[in-house]
């Protein structure tokens, strides 16, 4: 019902208290968290995200996957999660292996 006299441009019934310090903070629209971006992989690290491969690799997920569907680039998939990871050996493998070779 409140969100329907809203929408309809009624006023509300208690006036906004505008007096208060917090009051331009009341008013504006609450900031969305941001997405963390992905940290970049470190030597010590086993398991590389999606998004490490990436920019180590320098290509877009979209080919990574592809990769991965292909059978190129094995990747782990823990239960109940749609993640995948992979091995930092196979992902320097496959880069030592198209170093030098164009398509």
């Amino acid at each position: 019902m409140y969100l329907k006299n809203v929408r309809q441009g009624a006023r509300h019934e208690e006036p906004l208290d505008t007096t208060s310090v917090d009051a331009p903070a009341a008013l504006s629209k609450p900031v969305k968290p941001r997405k963390p971006r992905a940290r970049p992989a470190t030597d010590s690290q086993r398991l590389l995200s999606g998004s490490q491969v990436e920019t180590l690799m320098g290509i877009p997920y979209r080919t990574i996957y592809d990769l991965h569907v292909r059978g190129v680039l094995p990747a782990v998939q823990f239960p109940s999660s749609r993640k995948l990871w992979f091995l930092r050996t196979d992902v320097e493998a496959l880069i030592a292996s198209s170093r030098g070779t164009r398509s």
